[in-house]
């Protein structure tokens, strides 16, 4: 018997997330780095998608909601997310460089 692959979660930007991103974007790209920038945040999607659980720092949980939070930084970002295990769903709150990082706004 073939073991069947795990499921996929879906990986779903919340509004601030969204703006942070195009504002990162932006000053990635007037660093001369968007590049990396953008490989940083795919491989960011990949573990969310992946195995949100096992690839972040527990933060608290939602138990009436069925919600955990966690956090992970991930080479220049630091990413706060929040996973629904029974929905398969990851919502993605904040997006920020990390400290002392040249995408950090002077």
């Amino acid at each position: 018997m073939i073991a069947e692959p795990p499921a996929l979660f879906k990986v779903e930007l919340l509004a601030a997330a969204k703006q942070q991103l195009r504002a990162l974007t932006i000053r990635a790209a007037q660093l001369g780095i968007k590049g990396e920038f953008l490989t940083t945040f795919r491989e960011v999607v990949q573990h969310l998608t992946t195995d949100p659980i096992a690839w972040g720092e527990p933060r608290r949980t939602y138990l009436a909601a069925g919600l955990s939070e966690f956090q992970q930084v991930s080479r220049m970002l630091s990413v706060i997310y929040v996973v629904s295990e029974a929905h398969h769903i990851v919502y993605v709150k904040d997006i920020r460089p990390v400290l002392s990082h040249p995408l950090v706004e002077p």
